[in-house]
């Protein structure tokens, strides 16, 4: 047994494993410089810094002085066709360029209107643009631009009035609404030196603008005020505005009955009475089908 212990003790280590070699990296290939075309014959009788380096690049690549000509010439065109951009700093190049890019004259920009029709813009504008240097259609396309986005916000703000008025005729009431809108109109009748047919239109035109609600509450503060409000018949705006019930249409029959003067005119054809009366009878008999 100590034998066998001796022997295992004696067993030799195997020897350990050198590293394998770490192949170097391989060096990519280096660029390849772009081929020289080849030089012509019609080349060997040109100066040598006409045979070397860029120039010999150029020429190279036509195959006879005739093709050199023809290049020539297409460049000459192409330049002379070219517009170069103006330098903000340079005066000439600026006046260079305005001159060879606007039209003749500035009545020249239509902006889209048709023959005979005129516009205060267009005519505010004809000559920024024509000193500008602006080329017609690029004029065009501004103007179109233009007045599109000056329609929306046209629009943005009208239904943004509308939006406000709406919201206060739903906490007033419509009644209650029409009843102060009207008001506000008697208001305006009733000043010195305002036309009367006009009032309405104002208030028309203050509905469709902005701050719409801000205003027509003024007018209803200003009506409210002036006793303007008092004399406006509730009645008078439910019945304008298809609201008065039956019972309400019973009612005011009833009160018109009262007054013996006013009696009296509902029974003659043609006067408002008279008039008034036929609503509140049509209002009831809708009513009874």
């Amino acid at each position: 047994m100590s034998a066998l212990n001796n022997d295992l003790n004696n067993t030799p280590t195997p020897a350990a494993t050198p590293p394998a070699a770490t192949s170097p990296a391989a060096t990519p290939p280096a660029a390849t410089p772009p081929a020289t075309p080849a030089m012509p014959p019609w080349m060997e009788g040109l100066p040598p810094e006409l045979r070397e380096g860029d120039a010999a690049q150029t020429l190279a690549r036509y195959a006879t002085p005739a093709d050199v000509a023809k290049g020539l010439i297409e460049t000459q065109k192409f330049a002379r066709g070219r517009v170069a951009l103006p330098d903000p700093a340079d005066p000439a190049s600026v006046v260079s360029f305005v001159e060879r890019a606007r039209p003749e004259k500035p009545e020249a920009y239509s902006f889209g209107l048709k023959e005979g029709e005129t516009s205060n813009t267009a005519e505010a504008m004809r000559g920024v643009f024509f000193e500008a240097g602006v080329q017609t259609w690029q004029a065009d396309r501004i103007a179109a631009g233009f007045n599109d986005f000056l329609a929306a916000e046209t629009q943005k703000a009208a239904q943004a009035g509308k939006d406000e008025l709406t919201a206060l005729e739903l906490e007033l009431t419509t009644p209650a609404y029409q009843r102060r809108k009207q008001a506000a109109i008697n208001m305006l009748q009733a000043m010195p030196g305002f036309e009367q047919e006009k009032a309405g239109a104002a208030l028309e035109a203050l509905e469709r603008g902005a701050g719409a609600r801000a205003a027509m509450e003024l007018l209803f503060t200003l009506a409210e005020r002036t006793g303007e409000l008092e004399k406006v018949d509730p009645t008078d705006i439910a019945l304008s505005g298809g609201t008065l019930t039956p019972a309400q249409a019973r009612a005011e029959q009833d009160k018109m009955a009262s007054d013996p003067a006013v009696f009296a005119k509902a029974q003659e054809k043609g006067t408002p009475e008279y008039n008034r009366w036929k609503q509140l009878n049509q209002i009831q008999a809708q009513a009874r089908g």
